[in-house]
Order: structure tokens, then sequence, then C-alpha cells
């Protein structure tokens, strides 16, 4: 098995998701007008992703998503609108081996902080 597969197959689907959902919250943390009180709300949801394996140390290895990955993420996003979905359907795309596995190519500190999880 490659290295991004077994890397992929180690992290469950939750932890997948809440990976990518902090590059993409840390994304928008840095490039949008926000007040305060919005800048605080995301701070605060990118707190909550922290639990078991997925620390706090883990979640800061994850940077700022990139453009592309920006758009995949919002496309899936939709899916839980189109669907009136509370995360579902975004869910399901989003941490799905082979999409993920795209991600992590993409974003490289994705597997920078799966490795991180690993040693914990």
């Amino acid at each position: 098995m490659p290295d991004a597969e077994r890397m992929v197959a180690s992290v469950p689907p939750g932890y997948r998701y809440s990976l990518v959902l902090a590059g993409y919250f840390k994304r928008v943390l840095t490039s949008q007008e926000l007040s305060l009180g919005e800048r605080l709300a995301i701070l605060e949801g990118l707190d909550s992703f922290a639990h078991g394996n997925l620390t706090s140390a883990t979640l800061a290895a994850v940077a700022p998503a990139g453009e592309t990955t920006v758009q995949i993420i919002e496309q899936a996003l939709r899916l839980d609108l189109d669907a009136g979905s509370e995360g579902e359907a975004s869910f399901g795309v989003l941490t799905r081996p082979d999409v993920f596995g795209n991600l992590l190519r993409l974003e490289p500190s994705l597997g920078d902080a799966i490795r991180l999880m690993s040693r914990s």
C-alpha cells in the first residue's frame, strides 16, 4: 500500500473532516473581512475540533487551505445546502478515501498533522 493510501486509512473519517475544515476555516480567517465576533466564533469552532488524537498541536500544524482546496470544500458544503443536511453530504464527500487522498496531495500540511497524530 503506498504511503498516501496508508495515511488515509490510518485516519478515522471524523478526523479527516475536522482536519480539512480546520484548513478551510484558517483560510477564511486570513482572507476575509470579518468582525471581531465572527473571528472569535471561528477560533472557538477550531478549538472545539480538538479531541482524542486530534490535539491542539495537530490542528496547529494544518496550514490555511489553498485556493483549489477551498473550491473543493465549498462545493462539498453546497451539497449540504442543496440536501438540507447539516454536514452529512459534505462529510460523505470530503472523507472519501479518494477525495481525502487528493486533498493530502494539495495540502501537505494535512500529512504533517496526520504524522503528529500517529505519534500521540
